[in-house]
């Protein structure tokens, strides 16, 4: 057993949820602001359901401003998306590429996960 262990600790977004549905302007950068604010590592975005819940948002681009986020402040994006049915597994594939958050190199990570992924310009029907 190794003795240097690492354990970095990341918020779900559930913890905040109440901020999410009832805070003005509590969004998945607001979010990262608090989870950088508290010290952690990363956050856990839950993305079940309509709008891709506390991401707020379909589009590639916003995904890749949230992995834009979370890497200038060093953190990890993880998420969750309940179901394991092949196409929601494919949206969330497409959807996690855009989210990714390789701190040596965001762009270049998320453009080598982009060319085994299907058509990420429409994750999910709106």
């Amino acid at each position: 057993m190794s003795t240097n262990r690492v354990v970095r600790l990341a918020l779900h977004s559930f913890s905040l949820e109440q901020h999410f549905l009832h805070k003005p302007g509590f969004d998945a950068f607001a979010f990262l602001a608090q989870a950088d604010a508290w010290g952690m590592a990363g956050v856990h975005l839950s993305m079940n359901g309509y709008n891709f819940r506390c991401a707020g948002g379909t589009d590639p681009g916003r995904l890749t401003a949230i992995a834009g986020d979370a890497a200038a402040r060093g953190m990890f994006v993880e998420t969750d998306t309940s179901g394991t049915d092949p196409e929601h597994l494919a949206i969330m594939a497409r959807a996690d590429a855009a989210l990714v958050t390789d701190l040596s190199d965001p762009q270049a990570t998320f453009e080598a996960a982009r060319q085994h992924l299907p058509d990420e310009r429409v994750l999910i029907p709106r």
